[in-house]
């Protein structure tokens, strides 16, 4: 196999030049030499001696070699061995005692694989390949040892080598008796033989190099595959199931998921487009880019290899695939669960990032506020009832169930957890995973959790009528139970849970809600520091002195090379590093349970709330500005409507005021609350108002009114006629005195006429109610003026 560049300009690779540096080819006899071993794939040192009549160094030989080495590595992603280590690590009586036990020789030789080396603890198996790409060699390698529950390091090595080493085995007495022991071997399609017990033990994520760039280097070899694709339909189709070089899908593969790791992502997305291939990793909540955009050929590829790890069908390319692998990392196990969905430019690709964690998440992590830890931390020793969590999709709210079941594990309770998805892998926890495929609901999921005798049940997020049934006989059998629920507010969540609970059963096990937010921290290490001004220090009651905002740069600078390779290494120029939260605990008192135990509409929970006397989250939000952990950019976007989330009623104890209510004296407070309670109560008036207004207009439905008339057919031409005559008008009118000018009112109030008088042009008589009125095309007394054109200012809006 040649490695050649495939440009029309020869980069020379070291021994090219070696070759010229020591005389024996002159530049110009490198080039004609390059293209015939690209013609005919001799290797480059054979055409070169056939070229001079003579043999070569030994020494250029094995820079060669190594050059060829170096070469497979960068396309297969896996290392290879030379003569030597080969010769090292090789050993006879090993290797003849793993032919024996796991592969027949024949077997070997005919895939291009040998084993070298076993491990026992973890059990790992090292096998040598010709072609560390070949599909079919590695799914039979991957099914023989799935029973073994072996996990499978490749390493690579030249057909030369192999074959020398295939020679000297079948010269050894130990594999001779191996292959009279063994007999015709039967290989099975089924990844896992039709076995009950299915074990995920895929191969290991390889030891990669360091440099990302050297990728985009190697150009994909066309010769062993055919992609073809259309400009419209992007129908991407392999030709060849027997893909011996498939080129750097394998290493690109293993460094997305290994990078994804590393940045503590939560989902990798690979979206195809029109000319490139998108790589970006989801970080709380946020998108951001991984990887540079990659050559479009190498998306189908990448797709194919991760079908190919996740034993999906790679010939199917327009149906969704869904699929779990499961990976060592750093001696922990991490689960990928892949979908695959087809859309217009490729296959796109959502890898989910599961961890395998010790520690579950404690409310001083969550929470940077310390009177928040103090209310959840009181909400934790609750022994039964019902605790809910709210906020958005990647609010944080699995983060904040976690954190309450960890305090449950540390009081000796049984905890089962129901998930959709599964987020984190935990000690302690019973962990069950909702799966509509397999019509394994939440509904279900919960009643099969009721004879485990359980303390504590938790269902992330609750989202049906049915789970919530099912969960009420949990409630009644004294067991505390959480759910999250997605919703905007309190008081959202609550009329959601009184249509999936009985309002009864809300009053009587209902014990409190916890609503969370999630801030951005600003980046410490960019951060610019600015002065607060006097309009921010009016509007959010922040004290004098300085606060931060974030350094965030936009996706086209970024782009620009000079600022690519001085963006800040901590946050990547987003500007913001890590997130918080911002929780609003609300503990059910005598009067909130009396209110949720009756259907109640959104403005009597809002009024419950506010009389309840809950803190409200702005003001912690704008405590963390204040102590330079967010900015108030983060602050508006999470608080738009902030003078109404800051009302004085609602300020949590020590929270900075604004600074007319600082300044008024314990005398004015009084006036103050009351003039907030007439606000509150003007604003649910406006929306009771509003509701009764909605339901008279869908009661009214589209029947006309009786008292107005019926809309003219043709008001817009009516409307273009009046603005021309106004024109008309308008152009050769005459300035008139003020006085002239004013409206006069007619006794009628239905007829108003506004005096536009005109010397010249005097309007005509006004029309009787009793006598006919004609209307014609033309004036009766000019017919030969122009026509009026009620399109002629109408502009071609194509």
């Amino acid at each position: 196999m040649v490695f050649s560049s495939d440009s029309s300009e020869f980069s020379l690779s070291p021994f090219e030049q070696a070759l010229i540096e020591a005389g024996y080819l002159s530049l110009s006899q490198i080039h004609q030499a390059l293209m015939e071993a690209r013609r005919t794939g001799t290797a480059l040192p054979t055409l070169v001696e056939a070229m001079l009549g003579e043999s070569l160094p030994e020494e250029l030989h094995r820079q060669y070699q190594a050059q060829q080495r170096f070469a497979l590595s960068v396309i297969h992603g896996v290392k290879f061995f030379d003569h030597n280590q080969l010769m090292a690590v090789a050993n006879t009586e090993a290797i003849a005692s793993l032919l024996n036990r796991y592969f027949p020789l024949p077997i070997c030789r005919q895939y291009g694989f040998l084993p070298l080396h076993y491990r026992e603890d973890p059990g790992a198996l090292l096998v040598v390949m010709v072609d560390p790409s070949d599909r079919e060699a590695s799914q039979f390698l991957q099914r023989q040892l799935a029973p073994h529950r072996l996990t499978l390091r490749r390493r690579g090595v030249t057909q030369e080598d192999f074959d020398h080493l295939i020679d000297q085995l079948y010269q050894d007495p130990g594999v001779q008796a191996a292959l009279n022991t063994h007999g015709p071997m039967e290989i099975s399609d089924d990844p896992y033989d039709g076995k009950a017990t299915v074990v995920e033990v895929t191969e290991i994520i390889e030891d990669l190099p360091q440099q990302i760039a050297a990728l985009h280097n190697v150009s994909p070899a066309s010769s062993t595959s055919s992609v073809s694709t259309s400009p419209t339909t992007a129908d991407v189709s392999v030709t060849t199931p027997e893909i011996k070089a498939e080129g750097p899908e394998v290493k690109l593969a293993n460094k997305i998921l290994i990078l994804g790791l590393r940045e503590g992502a939560s989902e990798i997305h690979i979206d195809p487009q029109d000319t490139k291939v998108l790589v970006r990793i989801r970080q709380g909540g946020n998108l951001r880019m991984l990887l540079e955009p990659l050559p479009k050929e190498l998306g189908p590829k990448l797709v194919a290899r991760l079908k190919t790890m996740t034993h999906l069908d790679t010939s199917q390319t327009k149906v969704l695939q869904k699929a779990r692998i499961r990976k060592s990392y750093n001696g922990q196990s991490v689960f990928f669960y892949v979908n695959i969905l087809p859309s217009f430019y490729g296959e796109k690709v959502l890898v989910r990032v599961v961890p395998s964690l010790e520690k579950l998440p404690n409310f001083t992590e969550l929470c940077g506020d310390r009177q928040g830890q103090e209310s959840l931390q009181t909400l934790a020793q609750q022994t039964k009832g019902l605790v809910v969590v709210i906020g958005a999709a990647y609010g944080g709210k699995t983060s904040t169930m976690e954190a309450f079941l960890g305090e449950q594990l540390g009081q000796n309770r049984s905890v089962a957890l129901v998930s959709d998805p599964l987020v984190h892998m935990y000690k302690g926890i019973n962990q069950l995973e909702v799966n509509l495929e397999k019509e394994f609901t939440g509904e279900r999921a919960v009643q099969s959790l009721e004879e485990q005798s359980l303390n504590v049940v938790a269902v992330d997020p609750l989202e049906d009528e049915e789970t919530a049934q099912a969960l009420t006989q949990a409630l009644n059998q004294g067991r505390l139970v959480f759910v999250s629920v997605i919703a905007k507010d309190i008081p959202s969540a609550m009329m959601q849970l009184q249509q999936w609970f009985e309002p009864a059963v809300l009053g009587q096990h209902l014990k409190g809600i916890v609503s969370q937010r999630l801030v951005r921290q600003v980046c410490p290490a960019c951060r610019l520091r600015v002065d607060v001004t006097p309009e921010e220090q009016q509007r959010f009651g922040l004290p004098q002195g300085p606060i931060y905002r974030a350094n965030s740069l936009s996706v086209e600078l970024m782009a620009q090379p000079m600022i690519k390779s001085r963006l800040c290494r901590q946050c990547h120029g987003l500007g913001y590093a890590g997130m918080t939260g911002v929780f609003e605990v609300v503990p059910i008192t005598p009067e909130l349970q009396q209110l949720v135990s009756a259907p109640c509409s959104h403005g009597e929970i809002i009024s419950g709330l506010n009389q309840a006397g809950i803190a409200s989250p702005a003001r912690t939000a704008i405590a963390l500005v204040s102590q330079g952990v967010t900015t108030l950019e983060e602050v508006n976007r999470l608080f738009p409507q902030l003078p109404r989330q800051l009302s004085p009623q609602n300020a949590p104890t020590g929270a900075v005021a604004p600074a007319l209510v600082q300044s008024q004296g314990a005398e004015d407070s009084a006036p103050n609350d009351q003039w907030w309670q007439r606000l509150q109560q003007l604003e649910n008036s406006v929306q009771e108002l509003n509701q009764a207004l909605a339901d008279l207009k869908k009661m009214a439905g589209d029947r006309p009114s009786r008292t107005r008339p019926a809309p003219a057919p043709h008001l817009n031409l009516d409307l273009m006629a009046e603005l021309r005559a106004l024109e008309d008008l308008s152009a050769h009118k005459k300035p008139k005195p003020k006085e002239d000018q004013d409206a006069t009112l007619l006794g009628d109030f239905n007829d108003i006429e506004e005096l536009l008088i005109d010397e010249l042009n005097p309007l005509p008589p006004a029309l009787d109610a009793k006598e006919a009125t004609f209307i014609s095309e033309e004036p009766l007394d000019n017919p030969g003026q122009d026509k009026f054109n009620p399109f002629k200012s109408v502009i071609d809006p194509w």
